[in-house]
């Protein structure tokens, strides 16, 4: 069986050929803007209380709020807090649970309005307060659509019965019933004039605040038609209020506020603005396009160019926007587009990086198909782009708006896929040069003329010496090996494996191989690392994974010369490796160092010098002078996380990747990270599993209320899973806690004392916002360790020491007393016998002369 290799020609622009696929509906969208169909579901299963969502708004600290046919969400980009109905609280807690609308007061009240009448938001605490309209027919009054803050503070709500204004300071309720039966009231909206505008079932009408007087401004309608339905405001830049209607076949109405007297006038652009639109249902983006959601789809609107794209559900793209009902259409700060519909919430990011996508067939959906697996892709010598998807080749056209097909060539038999086009080289004229399995084959485009050159080795990779020798190698067995091919002589030269030959290949299983600007020849393995051929001397040097290369892998992938000489080895399992031609070793770079995979499958640099690497996991920018990474994915605008080997190419500015569903190009230097501001908050405290409510920036708690768990959000909602996180403790963490995506911390058996809490987070492209936010925390001894209780307790050991020592000094004085009894006794007792003895002496002395003296008598 004969192959044919259909050369397909495809006959639209560069521009058109390469850019991002449209998503599906009726467009007539420029080129200057491509469209992006990706957005992100949030529905019930992730918390949402219900899905048809009727309003969002985004307060001033970030939070987003969504209003559902069952309560009130709150929404931190990873946590809906949910507010209803609570019978064993009614009077704080909504009496109605369908939200139809939502505002911000410039206290940074929450009011919303109702099926069950208006009602107060607090949220910091999540306190709700109703505030009913108390007069005949209130069930009308308190049916309400929207609610809105005028310049004044006063608070205006749209009802069944008419308007009523409510003054928050008196807790006082002013009425405005209907200029007309069936007019029934939807929304208002207050001009930079300070005029009152006011839209109704019945048209379109001025309102006197001051005198409470409608003045109907009619519309163009078909004779004897009504008025239409109006819906929602939006106020320009250049003072042009844009009208959304309910009613079919109306659209748009454009009223320029600058001119008097005012005729509204009908805005359908070809017709497309044929559905009808709900109540918060128009809005605008930074680039001047009109957003209108409806009943059939999201409708984008550029008013510069009169064009309508229109978002509708497409089983091919099940990242698109998930309903037909689009309900309402909200941008936030930060330009994210919100979309409520009655399936969920659809969430698209403006700022996807410019990513753009070519695909030979265009495909929307998570299969990947044949024709758009890109093996290789190249630029000849004019610029125009070649991509192989193995057994076709396509050739986007540089200009042209008719498909042609070439006639099919014949390149060979095929029986055994020899002529898989694996790789593409361009000449230096107007040819290309195909690698297969078989052998070359060149194509000259000015004749349509193939020239066969079979190879003993295949031709799976391919590269030209700066002699202008083509060198080429595979790993397809029995033949496998490299060659140098020379133009001029048709010849090639082999160097085959020969398992004896100690001097030559080490393996017969190629994977790539570049020939470097000094004209070596470096051949890689799948597991025997890497060969280095001297052309000159026939010599190869060996390197394998060791301590005598530090090559980190023997499985070596890709490899690639930047524009300093330096040559890089992507390795499987192994990431990639730098090689140092001084000291002859390499040197790794892993996930460790933020490699997104340690597969690498191509490497190219761009201008800054910066390694753009590609993987089964995306595509890494990588830093050599600062060894900083990057990493990009899917979420980012890419067509699929994995690339494919060496399809891989740069031209000029641009850098081009192959993957399994497509060509992304992009220009490096748009790349750019989102470092615009963003709040973090601490969103949640437990307290022995129980929530507490955040009202004060210092927290008290009881001893044995030790066991605490915080929660914290960045309000960065690009891509909030991607958010990163650092916390710490003050007095317990010594330095940061890197938390990963992870938005909670546990801290287990406190002890008593005063600690501070502090968070700080990154947005999906790793700017930190480092100042973060923190929170005081204190916790409180148990009584026995108070320092009243510390202050008894000294009292009792001082009078303790006390009577010790009154005791004791009693005691000695005791002792004193009795020593200096014992010791009086004793001189007492001296004292007699001293006297005693006196006596006896002295009358001794004067016995003896009286003897002396009697005798003689």
């Amino acid at each position: 069986m004969v192959r044919h290799y259909l050369f397909l020609v495809l006959t639209i622009s560069w521009l058109q050929g390469f850019a991002q696929t449209h998503p599906s509906g009726n467009s007539t969208v420029s080129n200057s803007q491509p469209i992006s169909n990706h957005f992100e579901h949030l529905s019930v299963e992730d918390g949402l209380s219900n899905n048809s969502v009727n309003c969002i708004l985004q307060d001033r600290k970030g939070f987003m709020w969504f209003g559902t046919n069952d309560g009130l969400n709150k929404y931190d980009g990873h946590t809906f807090t949910v507010l209803k109905s609570d019978l064993n609280d009614a009077a704080h807690s909504f009496r109605n649970n369908y939200i139809y609308h939502i505002c911000e007061d410039h206290k940074n009240r929450l009011w919303a309005a109702t099926l069950g009448g208006l009602h107060e938001v607090d949220k910091l605490t999540g306190r709700v307060t109703p505030h009913p309209i108390r007069a005949s027919n209130a069930n009308k009054w308190n049916y309400q659509h929207s609610v809105y803050e005028d310049s004044q503070g006063l608070i205006w709500v749209s009802t069944l019965g008419g308007l009523a204004r409510y003054e928050p300071a008196r807790h006082r309720f002013t009425l405005f019933p209907v200029p007309q039966p069936g007019a029934t009231i939807k929304t208002v909206f207050e001009d930079p004039q300070h005029r009152f505008w006011v839209a109704t079932y019945e048209g379109l009408y001025l309102f006197d605040r001051s005198t409470g007087l409608y003045t109907l401004i009619p519309v163009p309608v078909a004779a004897g038609a009504a008025q239409p339905t109006f819906m929602a405001f939006y106020l320009d830049p250049q003072q042009v209020l844009w009208l959304a209607t309910s009613t079919p076949g109306y659209g748009l109405f454009r009223l320029d506020l600058r001119r008097q007297p005012w005729h509204p006038e009908p805005y359908n652009p070809a017709g497309q603005l044929i559905s009808r639109a709900f109540l918060n249902s128009i809005r605008s983006d930074a680039q001047g396009i009109v957003w209108v959601a409806t009943t059939t789809g999201l409708q984008r609107i550029d008013p510069i160019r009169n064009q309508v794209f229109t978002y509708r559900p497409d089983l091919n793209a099940p990242k698109g926007i998930s309903s037909n009902s689009a309900q309402t259409v909200y941008h936030d700060r930060a330009g994210t587009r919100w979309v409520g519909t009655d399936n969920g919430i659809d969430r698209q990011a403006v700022t996807n990086k410019p990513f753009m996508i070519y695909q030979v067939l265009p495909n929307r959906g998570t299969a990947n198909l044949s024709e758009n697996k890109v093996v290789a892709l190249v630029a000849d010598a004019k610029g125009r782009f070649w991509i192989s998807s193995g057994f076709n080749v396509y050739k986007p056209a540089a200009v042209g708006n008719r498909s042609q097909l070439l006639p099919p060539q014949i390149l060979g038999s095929s029986g055994q896929f020899k002529n898989y086009i694996r790789s593409l080289l361009p000449d230096d004229h107007d040819g290309i040069w195909l690698g297969t399995w078989s052998g070359l084959y060149h194509y000259d485009q000015a004749t349509g003329r193939y020239d066969a050159y079979p190879s003993e080795v295949p031709v799976e990779y391919i590269s030209r010496a700066p002699t202008g020798d083509i060198w080429v190698g595979g790993e397809v067995v029995p033949s496998s090996g490299i060659a140098s091919f020379n133009p001029r002589t048709r010849r090639y030269k082999y160097y085959k494996y020969h398992p004896n030959d100690p001097n030559g290949l080490p393996d017969k299983y190629i994977r790539g191989l570049l020939v470097s600007r000094t004209g070596d020849v470096w051949v890689l393995f799948t597991q025997r690392g890497i060969s280095r051929l001297n052309p000159r001397t026939g010599h190869f040097i060996h390197y394998t994974a060791g301590p005598k290369s530090r090559l980190n892998s023997n499985d070596v992938q890709t490899i690639y010369e930047d524009k300093d000489g330096v040559i890089w080895v992507g390795t499987n399992q192994g990431g990639v490796n730098r090689f140092n031609s001084r000291t002859g070793l390499f040197s790794a770079i892993t996930t460790r160092d933020g490699l997104p995979s340690n597969n690498i499958f191509g490497i190219t640099n761009d201008n800054a010098g910066r390694l753009w690497l590609s993987t089964d996991k995306g595509l890494c920018r990588f830093d050599p002078r600062t060894n900083s990474t990057r990493n990009y994915q899917i979420t980012d605008g890419l067509p699929s996380n994995d690339f494919m080997q060496n399809a891989v190419f740069r031209q000029k500015d641009r850098l081009f990747f192959g993957t399994l569903n497509g060509v992304v190009y992009f220009n490096p230097d748009s790349i750019r990270d989102d470092t615009r501001p963003f709040p973090v908050y601490i969103t949640e405290l437990k307290v022995m599993n129980q929530p507490r409510t955040l009202t004060d920036s210092v927290m008290t708690l009881n001893h044995d209320e030790n066991f605490l768990s915080f929660g914290f959000a960045a309000l960065a909602y690009t891509q909030p899973e991607q958010n990163q996180y650092a916390y710490q403790l003050v007095g317990v963490d010594e330095s940061w806690v890197q938390n990963g995506n992870r938005h909670l911390a546990n801290y287990t058996n406190l002890s008593p004392g005063t600690y501070t809490f502090r968070v700080k987070a990154a947005n999906s492209d790793g700017i930190w916002n480092e100042k973060g936010v923190s929170m005081g925390l204190v916790i409180r001894p148990p009584w026995w360790a108070t320092w009243w209780a510390y202050g008894i307790y000294a009292l009792l050991v001082g009078g303790v020491i006390w009577r010790y020592i009154r005791f004791y000094t009693n005691r000695i004085r005791q002792q004193q007393a009795m020593e200096l009894n014992r010791r009086e006794a004793d001189q007492l007792k001296a004292v007699d016998e001293l006297k005693t003895r006196f006596f006896s002496n002295i009358t001794h002395e004067f016995r003896t002369p009286l003897s002396l003296i009697i005798s003689p008598v």
